[in-house]
């Protein structure tokens, strides 16, 4: 079993589950992508689990949904804002999107993607919908995760098709009713989309893989399980009960929690 952690450390002590896994644990070799990597240290090293290169495009939205057949991406709804020179891309969680204005802001953008060109949608939840169709085989692009809160211009898409359907779906949004409410309630406007994940399902999928977006309360994990720990900067991920007695005695101390934990 594979279990990977993502999210912002706990503030304050490390909790008491990590220490006690880390006293029985050996460190495997960490994943630290180049900060130029379109894609997130933990989506990175869940490319390595799927076997995939470093310089290989993921295809997250296939691998979310087990889509075989052919090449999908997410589109997720944002908000952009212009702020002196440049554009940043706000965490979509301050979106507060609920499911009603989400499906109706679907609806809106539906029609650009006809069924009798090929094209499949998906609505999968409030901030996060699927696409399906040739033309996405083989596109490279930022993870949503990698761009939130950065300035988007290194991450912006390179392909005009993409350019040309987010202007679309901007033109299609601005100065709907649905947005001036949300403007009068003090809540950002949804203006834009954001594609990602894209691509034809590759490599082989874990047998067993356990994800939490953000830190549990407690945890347990039995004997030869792999922990990921993923940041910003890296994931360092441990063996869970490969650490043996002779091995605590020559090799010193487990790493210390605190000191993992800042270096994510």
């Amino acid at each position: 079993m594979h279990c990977l952690i993502e999210g912002a450390p706990p503030e304050g002590a490390a909790p008491a589950w990590l220490e006690a896994l880390l006293a029985q644990a050996t460190e495997l070799p960490p994943c630290q992508p180049d900060p130029l990597d379109p894609h997130t240290p933990a989506e990175r090293w869940l490319g390595h689990l799927h076997g995939l290169p470093d310089e290989a495009a993921l295809p997250l939205a296939a691998w979310s949904l087990r889509e075989r057949s052919r090449p999908w991406c997410f589109v997720s709804p944002v908000h952009l804002q212009l702020e002196a020179a440049q554009v940043l891309a706000l965490p979509q969680q301050t979106l507060a999107l609920s499911e009603a204005d989400s499906r109706a802001l679907f609806a809106l953008m539906a029609p650009l993607f006809p069924a009798a060109e090929g094209w499949e949608l998906q609505w999968l939840s409030p901030l996060q919908w699927a696409l399906a169709h040739e033309q996405l085989d083989g596109l490279r692009l930022a993870s949503l995760r990698k761009a939130e809160g950065r300035p988007l211009t290194p991450w912006l898409p390179e392909d005009r098709r993409l350019r040309r359907w987010t202007n679309e779906v901007q033109m299609l949004w601005h100065e709907q009713p649905l947005n001036r409410a949300r403007l009068e309630a003090g809540l950002p406007a949804v203006n834009s989309i954001w594609w990602w994940g894209a691509g034809r399902f590759a490599g082989e999928p874990p047998e067993a893989l356990q994800q939490h977006e953000g830190w549990p309360a407690a945890l347990e994990l039995p004997a030869g399980s792999v922990l990921a720990l993923a940041g910003e900067r890296q994931v360092r991920s441990f063996e869970i009960g490969a650490r043996r007695w002779w091995q605590r005695l020559l090799g010193g101390r487990a790493p210390d929690a605190a000191t993992l934990l800042a270096s994510l």
